[in-house]
């Protein structure tokens, strides 16, 4: 039963440079104006990287919680796929998890031992700030781990891939979510909604050979000229949350 990450793995093999994950920032803040475009294998890097970054500082497997307090952007969508990669959980709960992966440095203040300061510009190469004692600086470290990860886990089909308020998702129903009769494949589509929202429909999209196009803080003339540039179409409701 194959894991958003073995799903994206595999339908990236025969059109590894397809667009996979599309990134517009149309906020007003630091990354305004922003346009990031993955690559399925530049994708996978990512989330190799972030996945070798946490077994090797935090030897994330199985059972492991990590929260993801990050906003909707594309480096949320590489940091959950590292995690599904390890068979690990994706949690909203920082105060609950074993590592926290964060944009918010004094969240990280709060347990740095367990913390991974992320920062959301395209071309950082370090956090703006000092980090906190013990919390990891993605931006510094992040390119030093392998691109390729040995060997991703095979998680239990019971165990939880996405744990939030709303959503409860074990690794047997996001596979069958994605592989569910009557769905289209190889869609481009933008995604809305909450951070689990987002990540649940992108790991469907992915498995179904898609691409996701992100936009953050466009007006609806601009989302829309986004979408026609980018001959994307929006999501067509995802299923029932869980909870």
């Amino acid at each position: 039963m194959p894991c958003p990450y073995a799903a994206l793995d595999s339908t990236c093999r025969a059109e590894s440079a397809s667009p996979r994950l599309t990134w517009y920032d149309r906020s007003g803040g630091p990354t305004h104006g922003e346009r990031v475009e993955l690559s399925g294998r530049l994708l996978l890097m990512w989330a190799n990287k972030a996945a070798n970054l946490l077994l090797e500082e935090h030897d994330v497997g199985p059972g492991t919680r990590v929260a993801l307090a990050l906003p909707v952007h594309w480096r949320a969508c590489y940091w959950a796929l590292a995690c599904w990669a390890l068979g690990a959980t994706v949690s909203a709960d920082p105060d609950a998890a074993d590592v926290v992966v964060t944009d918010d440095s004094r969240l990280a203040d709060r347990a740095p031992e367990r913390s991974i300061l992320v920062t959301l510009p395209a071309l950082a190469r370090r956090a703006p700030q000092q980090p906190p004692a013990s919390a990891i600086d993605e931006a510094a470290t992040i390119s030093g781990y392998p691109d390729d990860l040995s060997m991703p886990v095979d998680p239990s089909p019971e165990d939880v891939a996405l744990d939030f308020p709303e959503r409860h998702t074990t690794y047997r129903e996001m596979s069958a979510e994605a592989t569910r009769d009557g769905d289209p494949t190889g869609e481009r589509l933008l995604l809305d909604g909450d951070l689990d929202a987002v990540l649940h429909d992108a790991a469907r999209t992915w498995a179904r050979g898609g691409s996701v196009l992100l936009i953050a803080g466009a007006s609806t003339e601009e989302r829309a000229t986004v979408m026609a540039s980018e001959r994307a179409s929006v999501r067509r409701g995802g299923p029932t949350p869980s909870r």
